[in-house]
């Protein structure tokens, strides 16, 4: 069974299944979820006692392999991509089985990094950190 997994952030296309496209992953997939917690310790407390606050948030990180053709072209996305990528937009996530996908938003997301975590030739290993709300189901 094939799976789609492509990932795109305002429009840009990071990561996808289809190796023709040179932007292989995601891979090592993180999804933080945190929201604000007061801790309450009353005087002679045995133990604390914790408040969830709201004000949620994600982190989500994942890796690509981005392939080029030529040692020129990686080495010029390595040091241009990060002007690529916009401060803020959606992160869209379409993920399942082949026709039968579902999509994910994290909107109005910002990119948090891009790191650089290999270069072998004309194969650059990526980083990606985003943190946003919550992710909903478009």
């Amino acid at each position: 069974m094939s799976y789609a997994l492509e990932t795109t952030y305002d429009g840009v296309l990071l990561a996808s299944p289809d190796p023709a496209l040179g932007r292989i992953g995601p891979f090592g997939i993180t999804l933080n979820g945190q929201q604000v917690v007061d801790e309450q310790a009353l005087f002679r407390a045995v133990q604390s006692s914790f408040l969830g606050r709201g004000g949620q948030a994600t982190e989500f990180k994942f890796r690509v392999n981005a392939q080029f053709s030529t040692l020129r072209q990686a080495f010029e996305f390595m040091f241009t991509h990060q002007s690529d990528l916009s401060a803020n937009g959606d992160l869209t996530i379409t993920t399942g089985p082949t026709g039968d996908t579902s999509t994910v938003k994290l909107a109005n997301a910002a990119y948090a990094s891009v790191a650089i975590v290999e270069v072998k030739g004309i194969s650059i290993v990526l980083e990606y950190t985003f943190r946003g709300g919550l992710f909903a189901i478009v």
